[in-house]
């Protein structure tokens, strides 16, 4: 959950943000690009959680459907831009929202349908494209199967770093309250 002076950030943002557009919806980069979101869906969103939980931590996978995915980006769109402002510092540009890449999949915990929400910042994609491209054993490649080694490889591989602070995250979003219920950024080693 987002503290009082967090969203006291959001709400000064987004009204900067709209003075800044003349009052007009968010800017390009204060918005989730659509084609940056993947579903892992059925027996692929087991290999989305078990890279991040323990198989016993997590129960039934569930497919969430386009309109769910929808509702959850403008969720998560707000709540990563307030999110960024709270962490930057003055002298710091910082990334975007529509920096980020996102993979989902619907799970419970506890017994409460869930999304859940891997994030990373375009600059591993483009990290990743480049070391796929360049040549490698079939051992050293083992984790991208033939055809996910190229730059659409986060459609297969979950995504799984350790720290790497603003620039990875993890998130839950509640379908049915239409609300984050969890949300944070990695730290750093």
């Amino acid at each position: 959950m987002f503290q009082a002076r967090t969203r006291l950030w959001f709400v000064l943002g987004v009204a900067v943000a709209a003075l800044a557009n003349g009052g007009s919806q968010p800017t390009e980069s204060s918005a989730l690009d659509q084609d940056r979101g993947f579903l892992f869906a059925g027996a692929s969103a087991r290999l989305l959680t078990d890279s991040h939980y323990s198989r016993d931590a997590v129960g039934e996978l569930w497919d969430p459907t386009s309109d769910e995915i929808s509702a959850l980006e403008k969720v998560l769109a707000n709540d990563l831009r307030a999110s960024l402002i709270e962490r930057q510092r003055p002298s710091d540009d910082g990334p975007l929202v529509h920096d980020y890449f996102r993979q989902y999949a619907g799970i419970h915990v506890n017994g409460r349908k869930l999304i859940f929400i891997n994030g990373f910042h375009k600059s591993h994609v483009e990290d990743t494209v480049r070391w796929l491209s360049e040549t490698h054993t079939e051992s050293a490649l083992k984790s991208f199967p033939k055809g996910a080694r190229n730059e659409m490889f986060w459609h297969f591989v979950p995504v799984h770093v350790m720290d790497g602070g603003e620039f990875y995250f993890q998130a839950y979003y509640d379908p049915l309250s239409r609300r984050l219920v969890w949300f944070r950024f990695q730290g750093y080693a």
